[in-house]
Formats: C-alpha cells, structure tokens, sequence
C-alpha cells in the first residue's frame, strides 16, 4: 500500500506530463519523476493524498467484509 500511494503520484504527475508537447514535457522517465518531485516539492509530496485514500480502501473494506459476512451467514 505504501509503494502504490507513491506510483499513484507518480503515474498522475506523468500523464499530467505527457499532455504537453515533447520540448514542454518536465519529466522523460519514471525515475527522473521521482527525483524531481522529491528534489522540488519535497519527500512528502509523495504521500499527497493518503488520508482520503486511508479512508476510502477502510470504508471500502468494511462495507465488502459486511458483504462477505451476510453472504457467508444466508448460505
């Protein structure tokens, strides 16, 4: 989970990176992104976004294990 937060940055700041024209583009590969980033918004910017996906993946998780516990118990 902590790695795909960090690649979930990264794919977004690529795709946001690859609508530009090619002499435009900020980043040329994945780890050039990733030391960008880190060198110009700082290591934390690679965990923008975790409290909404926390708690989206936990809500998510309840509601399937409810799911999963009324499906288990009717059969």
């Amino acid at each position: 989970y902590c790695w795909t937060l960090r690649s979930d940055v990264l794919k977004s700041s690529k795709e946001g990176n690859e609508s530009q024209l090619p002499d435009q583009r900020l980043y040329t590969n994945t780890f050039q992104a990733l030391a960008k980033i880190n060198r110009e918004e700082g290591p934390r910017a690679l965990w923008r976004g975790f409290v909404p996906k926390a708690i989206r993946l936990g809500v998510g998780q309840s509601i399937g294990l409810i799911c999963f516990q009324n499906l288990m118990t009717s059969i």
